[in-house]
């Protein structure tokens, strides 16, 4: 199994318990954590040609990413 990198738990480490926590009794942080999970892995696949894409496509996918990210940032505190 490959790994793809930004996953939620490396961009905050100091935080793994809490989302551990949010994912398995906050339902709302859960189905946000299913979405992040699977535009991360969407960018992975369009960066490496599994699934390419344009450029154009890609950027709009990591500015969401990173739009994503904030909120989590937020919540996470």
């Amino acid at each position: 199994m490959s790994h793809d990198p930004h996953q939620l738990i490396e961009e905050f480490p100091d935080k793994a318990d809490k989302i551990h926590h949010l994912k398995e009794t906050d339902p709302k942080f859960a189905q946000m954590s299913q979405e992040y999970h699977k535009l991360n892995h969407e960018i992975i696949e369009a960066e490496t040609n599994v699934h390419p894409t344009s450029d154009e496509i890609l950027e709009t996918m990591k500015k969401k990413r990173l739009k994503m990210l904030d909120t989590f940032s937020n919540i996470l505190g």
